[in-house]
C-alpha cells in the first residue's frame, strides 16, 4: 500500500466521522431535543437574540429579523437559529472544499487545523454564526475583486462590496478585522502611481461606508439596561416555548461589559493562564502559531489527488498569512479569547485571498515571508512524516486553553469514537 493511499483512507475515515458527528448534532439538538434551555442561557444562541429593540445596537441584525419573523409569522427563533447554522455551514464546507479543488490546492489540511478540527466540536455544537460570517466576508472579497477587475460599471461591484461589508460587520463587528485591512492595504499598494497622502486619502474615502458602520457599532456598543429591555423583548415568545421566563444569556449580557472589562478578560485568558509546570499560556501560543504557519504554508506537502499543484507560491502565501495574521491581531491580542474559531478565520480568508487575488508586491510582509520560508526549508520540516504528525497533534484551543485535546485531530477522533458510541 502506497502512502498516498494510507493517507487517503486516513482523511476519508476522518471526514466521515466529522459528517457522523455533524448528524447525530444536527437531529439531535434540532428535532430530538431542541428546547434545550442551557443553550439560551449561555453563549451558544442567546448571542442570535440581540435585537434593536431598545435602538441601534452591536450585532442586533439578525435578532431583529428573528423577532420580526416570530412577531408577524409565529416563526420559531430557535428553529430558524438552527435552520441559519446548519445551511450556512454545509454551504461553507462545500464552498471551501470548491475553490481549493479548483484553485488546486490540496484538502488533506482541511480536516485538522484549516476547518473541521475545532471548529466542528465548538462552533457547530454550539450554533455560532461562524460560517455566516465567513460566507459573507467571502463575499465581500470577491466584490472587491470584480471591482478590480472591471473596466465598466466598477460602481455596482463598489456598492455590492460596500452594503456586503456593513451587512456583515453588523452581525458582528468582530468581522471587520477579518476582511477590511487586508483590502485597505491592497488598495493603498495598487495606487502606488500617487502620492503618499493621496493614497491614504483614497483608501480611506474607499472604505468609508464600512468604517462609518464599524464606528457605529464600536460606540453603540450596548449596556446593562439595553442588555435587560433587548432580553425581556422575548418574554412571549420564552413562555410560549418553555412556560417560564429565562434567565439573561451571555451573549445578550455581554452587552454590558465595559471596554476594558473584555479587553482585561481576553488577554488574561489569552496570555496569562498558567499551563502544567507554571509555563505562561504566552509560550505555548508562540509554538502554535509557528507550527500552525507551517502547516498552511506548505499546504500542499501532501497530495491526495492527481489536480492538486505540485508546487505552489509558498512565499506569496506566507505573505497573505502575515498579512491576515496582521489584520486580524486585535482579535489575536485583547478582543477575543476564541482562539480555536479565530484560526478558522485567519486560514480560510488567507487562502481564499491567495487562491483568488494575483500576486502583489506587499512590502514589509514580503521580506518576512521570505526569512520564514528559508527557516521551514530546514531539514526536519521538509520531512513529510513530520508535517503530518504536527498536523494530527496541533492543537487549537479555545477560551484560555479550554479542553485543548479535544482541537486536536487525535482528540477530536477520541471524542467522535466517544460521542457516536
Amino acid at each position: 500500500m502506497n502512502t498516498k493511499r494510507i493517507f487517503r483512507i486516513f482523511f476519508f475515515s476522518y471526514c466521515t466521522l466529522i459528517i457522523a458527528n455533524f448528524l447525530f448534532i444536527t437531529i439531535s439538538e434540532c428535532y430530538i431535543n431542541p428546547l434545550k434551555k442551557t443553550l439560551l442561557e449561555g453563549w451558544n444562541l442567546s448571542e442570535w437574540l440581540i435585537n434593536y429593540n431598545d435602538g441601534f445596537v452591536r450585532r442586533g441584525l439578525w435578532g431583529e429579523g428573528l423577532l420580526y419573523l416570530y412577531n408577524c409569522y409565529n416563526l420559531d427563533i430557535i428553529q430558524n437559529i438552527y435552520l441559519i447554522t446548519i445551511i450556512s455551514t454545509i454551504a461553507l464546507i462545500l464552498f471551501t472544499i470548491y475553490f481549493f479543488w479548483k484553485k488546486g490546492l490540496s484538502v488533506f489540511l482541511l480536516p485538522s487545523i484549516l476547518f473541521f478540527g475545532s471548529y466542528t466540536m465548538y462552533s457547530i455544537t454550539s450554533f455560532r454564526r461562524d460560517a455566516l460570517m465567513l460566507l459573507l466576508i467571502f463575499l465581500a472579497l470577491y466584490f472587491y475583486k470584480k471591482w478590480i477587475e472591471g473596466e465598466k460599471k466598477r460602481w455596482i461591484y463598489y456598492i455590492l462590496l460596500s452594503l456586503t461589508g456593513i451587512f456583515v460587520i453588523l452581525t458582528h463587528e468582530a468581522s471587520f478585522f477579518c476582511f477590511v485591512p487586508f483590502i485597505a492595504f491592497d488598495h493603498y499598494v495598487r495606487n502606488k502611481n500617487r502620492l503618499l497622502v493621496q493614497r491614504a486619502a483614497s483608501t480611506v474615502f474607499f472604505i468609508l461606508p464600512i468604517l462609518l458602520t464599524m464606528g457605529c457599532a464600536c460606540i453603540f456598543k450596548g449596556n446593562e439596561e439595553i442588555a435587560n429591555n433587548i432580553w425581556n423583548s422575548y418574554t412571549p415568545y420564552f413562555h410560549e416555548k418553555f412556560g417560564e421566563m429565562l434567565p439573561i444569556g451571555d451573549g445578550v449580557e455581554a452587552l454590558s461589559w465595559s471596554t476594558g472589562q473584555a479587553i482585561r478578560l481576553h488577554v488574561r485568558l489569552n496570555f496569562l493562564i498558567l499551563l502544567p509546570g507554571n509555563i505562561p499560556s504566552v509560550f505555548a501560543w508562540c509554538i502554535i502559531f509557528f507550527l500552525a504557519f507551517y502547516l498552511m504554508m506548505n499546504v500542499n506537502k501532501i497530495r491526495l489527488f492527481e489536480h492538486e499543484r505540485e508546487n505552489i507560491d509558498n512565499e506569496h502565501l506566507a505573505t497573505i498569512l502575515f498579512i491576515q495574521l496582521a489584520g486580524m491581531s486585535p482579535l489575536f491580542a485583547v478582543l477575543s479569547c476564541d482562539y480555536g474559531r479565530l484560526f478558522v478565520y485567519w486560514s480560510l480568508t488567507s487562502f481564499y485571498i491567495f487562491a483568488h487575488f494575483g500576486k502583489e508586491v506587499y512590502p514589509v510582509f514580503s521580506t518576512a515571508s521570505k526569512k520564514i520560508n528559508k527557516i521551514y526549508n530546514k531539514n526536519l520540516f521538509r520531512t513529510t512524516w513530520f508535517y503530518v504528525m504536527v498536523s494530527i497533534t496541533i492543537v487549537l484551543p479555545f477560551w484560555g486553553f479550554k479542553d485543548p485535546l479535544r482541537t486536536s485531530v487525535i482528540g477530536n477522533i477520541i471524542y467522535l469514537i466517544d460521542s457516536i458510541i
